[in-house]
């Protein structure tokens, strides 16, 4: 099962360790971590949820 794990740099309680650990603990041979640059929760800024939908979309296309 593809996997897609999306992480914002800026965020204070999940760290890029964190998310690298989430990737790291998926079986899929089809897994990406996207750190998205500022982002925190994604409500801080409509900019930083229009690059995450962006981002899976992109990620999603070529797999549908």
């Amino acid at each position: 099962m593809p996997a897609l794990v999306v992480q914002g740099d800026a965020d204070t309680g999940v760290f890029p360790s964190d998310a690298r650990a989430i990737l790291d603990a998926i079986g899929s041979n089809d897994k990406t971590l996207q750190m998205l640059p500022g982002a925190h929760y994604f409500e801080d800024s409509s900019a930083h949820r229009i690059s995450a939908v962006e981002v899976m979309d992109a990620w999603l296309r070529p797999r549908i």
